[in-house]
């Protein structure tokens, strides 16, 4: 099994004040997770200062904002796949 590792210092969400941080942090990590579980193509290496994610709809779940976080580092593998993660 490969090993990868997704530190993500800082995450800011432009106007959104999430009411459940724990849940929130958990659905997040989750998610990301089944993202990396089910890529089956390479990864880029190294590390970025910053990263833009689409937008996503208010208010945004852990999973959401995940899938937007994997396709900002995972470009070229486009939109994860309908049932490739959690709940869409």
């Amino acid at each position: 099994m490969r090993e990868v590792h997704i530190h993500i210092d800082e995450l800011v969400l432009d106007g959104v004040a999430e009411p459940d941080p724990a849940a929130f942090q958990a659905s997040l990590e989750s998610e990301l997770r089944a993202l990396a579980r089910g890529h089956g193509g390479p990864y880029p290496s190294g590390h970025a200062a910053h990263l833009d994610g689409r937008p996503v709809a208010a208010p945004p779940g852990g999973a959401e904002v995940a899938r937007s976080v994997w396709e900002s580092i995972m470009p070229s593998a486009g939109p994860p796949a309908a049932g490739s993660g959690g709940a869409r």
